[in-house]
């Protein structure tokens, strides 16, 4: 699982804090967050006539947002997998509390730069969970399957079986894979890339690349 971005918003909708661990032109800014998780859950408890009903999870576009209420306010997790993170929204979640409960409660009289702080405390949090994509790269956006491999250019199919093969591989694990040298499969991966089917990640110390299926 890769953490992609991690947003504190109060029960009102307004964004504590929040921190991004790749591009934020792919993630939400946290204004725009704080309203659209303020509409969902007014809207689901609508749905189910339940006012204390507690959304856990949605998924748009291949992200999926996990969240926690500890009752002032929600901490929201932006990941690749359907699966919650319930350790590290736990963890989060009582930290803040521990270090904030005094501020949390005084509501609109709080300058939110008090909260910056805690963003290098998530930060150690999440990567002790070996969860963050350390290099950056933009995550997959469109789907990656056997039924549309065949839609790509020819010189890009052989280095994107090799990938659907084994999941996820460096560089000379897939070039090995396909039977391509590694300055064809480097080119064909970087092309994929760009066009949106497969994201790179550190892991280990290596680069690895991966696709959403």
């Amino acid at each position: 699982m890769i953490v992609y971005a991690l947003y504190i918003i109060d029960e009102g909708g307004r964004p504590l804090i929040s921190q991004y661990f790749q591009s934020s032109d792919d993630i939400p800014n946290e204004v725009l967050f704080g309203a659209l998780f303020t509409a969902f859950k007014d809207l689901a408890a609508d749905v189910t006539a339940q006012k204390s009903w507690e959304m856990k999870s949605i998924g748009i576009e291949r992200l999926f947002y996990h969240t926690k209420s500890f009752g002032p306010f929600n901490v929201v997790i932006v990941t690749n997998t359907q699966k919650g993170p319930e350790n590290l929204l736990q963890t989060i979640g009582l930290r803040f509390m521990k270090e904030y409960h005094t501020e949390i409660l005084q509501d609109f009289l709080v300058d939110f730069r008090l909260f910056d702080p805690f963003k290098e405390t998530i930060q150690e949090i999440v990567q002790e969970e070996n969860l963050v994509d350390e290099s950056g790269q933009l995550k997959p956006t469109k789907r990656f399957s056997v039924g549309n491999i065949f839609d790509l250019p020819s010189d890009l199919q052989t280095t994107a079986l090799a990938l659907i093969t084994i999941e996820e591989g460096t560089l000379e694990e897939i070039s090995k894979e396909s039977g391509e040298s590694k300055d064809r499969t480097e080119e064909s991966l970087n092309s994929l890339q760009k066009m949106g089917y497969i994201g790179r990640k550190a892991k280990n110390g290596k680069q690895v690349f991966f696709y959403s299926d």
